[in-house]
């Protein structure tokens, strides 16, 4: 299933519900200010900030990157599900 439904006006917004990005964007935040100098990322200044986590979340546009590898990660596991349920690997895994 791909979660991804933000609009141009979610910026507004005073908190974002992005599913998707626990598999991306949400681990490149967190690599980033664990490695900000000194401060873990808490000196940058609140709109510079905003704008760090607009493009590494890819709000409000994923960049064509960005969609490329969540589309290719996305069909990869609902092709490694729906692979794992044939029938006759559950036959050769019985044996």
């Amino acid at each position: 299933t791909f979660y991804r439904n933000v609009a141009d006006t979610d910026v507004d917004l005073a908190i974002w519900h992005l599913p998707a990005e626990k598999t991306f964007g949400i681990r490149k935040l967190y690599n980033l200010m664990m490695t900000y100098p000194g401060t873990y990322g808490a000196t940058i200044p609140d709109d510079q900030f905003i704008s760090i986590v607009q493009e590494i979340m890819g709000v409000p546009h994923l960049t064509l990157f960005m969609r490329w590898k969540y589309y290719t990660l996305s069909y990869h596991r609902a092709l490694k599900k729906r692979w794992q349920k044939l029938p006759i690997l559950r036959t050769l895994s019985a044996s």
